[in-house]
């Protein structure tokens, strides 16, 4: 089950690109399904970084069934297991010294090989959502005082990102 929305709201100074949470959706009596969700404002950017999003969440999901403890901390630190599984789809991986082996891109290889779904991804995202800051109990867009224009639209968002 693949599901987009904010990846701002409630986060204070980081932008949740992306998470994968097994078991979440019912799908009848006896079957569940994984959910592998992308923070909306991070369709900006641009196709080949989304799919490196989901192909992170991909990892996590092709650990589930194996029964693989693949991170700790609450799912926020990303062990040697996680590490293996992104190789297997063709990620590159880099350490955080917070969160693990959770600094994934895709490698020159896997972008070859996975060019039409990049090619597919960039035809389909033509929008992506706007960030938003906490503002007292409210959640709002950041406006541009110039001309109240949203800001943060390009593909660097000024805070921390992380994928979970």
């Amino acid at each position: 089950m693949l599901i987009t929305g904010a990846g701002s709201a409630g986060h204070r100074r980081e932008l949740l690109l992306g998470h994968f949470a097994a078991s979440r959706w019912e799908l009848g009596e006896q079957e569940t399904l994984g959910e592998i969700f992308i923070g909306g404002e991070g369709l900006a950017r641009g196709p080949e970084m989304v799919l490196g999003t989901l192909l992170h969440g991909a990892a996590h999901a092709l650990g589930a069934p194996r029964a693989l403890k693949d991170t700790s901390r609450q799912g926020r630190y990303h062990n040697k297991r996680f590490k293996t599984l992104t190789h297997e789809l063709g990620l590159q991986v880099e350490h955080h010294p917070a969160l693990g082996w959770s600094l994934t891109t895709l490698s020159d290889e896997a972008a070859l090989g996975y060019g039409e779904a990049i090619a597919a991804l960039g035809r389909a995202l033509s929008v992506h959502r706007q960030r938003e800051q906490q503002g007292g109990d409210q959640l709002f867009p950041i406006q541009n005082a110039d001309r109240g224009q949203p800001t943060g639209a390009g593909p660097s968002p000024p805070v921390e990102s992380r994928l979970r």
